[in-house]
C-alpha cells in the first residue's frame, strides 16, 4: 500500500516539483554514487526545511524512502498522520525510553529499502548547526549497508533552485560492539563530510 500511495503521489506532483525545485543535482563522484541506489541504504542529510523531504523524494526517484520523522507531526491532525503512515515515514517518539524505530529501520534496511535520515534533528536555520545524532553510524554499523551523504542548499520557490549535493557512500566497518564514543567520532566525521558537500556548489 505504502508503495502505491508514494509513487501516485510521485507522479501527480511531478510537474508541480519541476516548476518549484527547479533543481540542480550534482555529484561528489557519479560513477560511485548516483541518484539510482541499488540494495540497502542510509541517506543522511542536513535539514533547512520541511520540504527537503520532498526534494529527496524526486533525488532519488526510483526508491521508497522511509524517513525517520519525530512524534510532533502526528499530534498535528489525523489526516496528516495517515498520510505519514502512507508515506512510510519512521516514528520516532523522542518521549519514549524504546528504541522500536531502530528495529524497524534495521529490518527495512536488511529487506533492501533505503531509510532516509536528518541527523541533526531538527529544522537549521542560516549558519547554525547541530551535532549529529548516532542513528545513522549506529544502523550502519549493525547492517552493513553504505550511508549516502547529501547536502541540500535549501532554497525553495518558484524564483529559487533547489541544490543537492550526493557524496561518495560511506562504509563503516567497524566491530559490532562499538563504543559510544567511537560512534560520537564517526558521527563527527559524518557531519563534517556533509557539510564539506557545499563547497562543490560554490565551485
Amino acid at each position: 500500500m505504502k508503495h502505491v500511495f508514494v509513487w501516485f503521489t510521485k507522479i501527480i506532483a511531478f510537474p508541480a516539483q519541476l516548476v518549484f525545485f527547479r533543481k540542480q543535482i550534482f555529484y561528489e563522484n557519479k560513477k560511485k554514487s548516483g541518484r539510482y541506489i541499488s540494495g540497502g541504504a542510509i541517506v543522511v542529510s542536513n535539514h533547512t526545511s520541511l520540504m527537503d523531504y520532498c526534494l529527496l523524494l524526486y533525488v532519488f526517484y526510483t526508491r521508497l524512502l522511509r524517513v525517520l520523522t519525530a512524534e510532533v507531526l502526528y499530534h498535528k491532525n489525523p489526516v496528516l498522520t495517515l498520510i505519514l503512515k502512507l508515506m512510510g515515514m519512521i516514528k520516532v517518539d523522542r518521549f519514549k525510553p524504546d528504541l522500536e524505530y531502530m528495529t524497524e529501520c534495521a529490518d527495512v534496511l536488511k529487506d533492501g529499502g533505503v531509510v532516509g535520515i536528518f541527523p541533526e534533528g531538527r529544522i537549521i536555520r542560516g549558519n547554525d548547526s547541530e551535532v549529529f545524532k548516532p542513528t545513522a553510524v549506529y544502523l550502519a554499523v549493525k547492517t552493513g549497508v553504505p550511508i549516502i551523504p547529501v547536502y541540500c542548499e535549501g532554497h525553495y520557490g518558484f524564483k529559487d533552485r533547489a541544490r543537492v549535493v550526493i557524496g561518495d557512500k560511506i562504509y563503516f566497518q567497524e566491530d559490532a560492539n562499538i563504543t559510544s564514543e567511537r560512534v560520537t567520532e564517526l558521527s563527527a566525521q559524518l557531519k563534517e563530510k556533509v557539510y564539506s558537500l557545499r563547497g562543490l556548489i560554490q565551485k
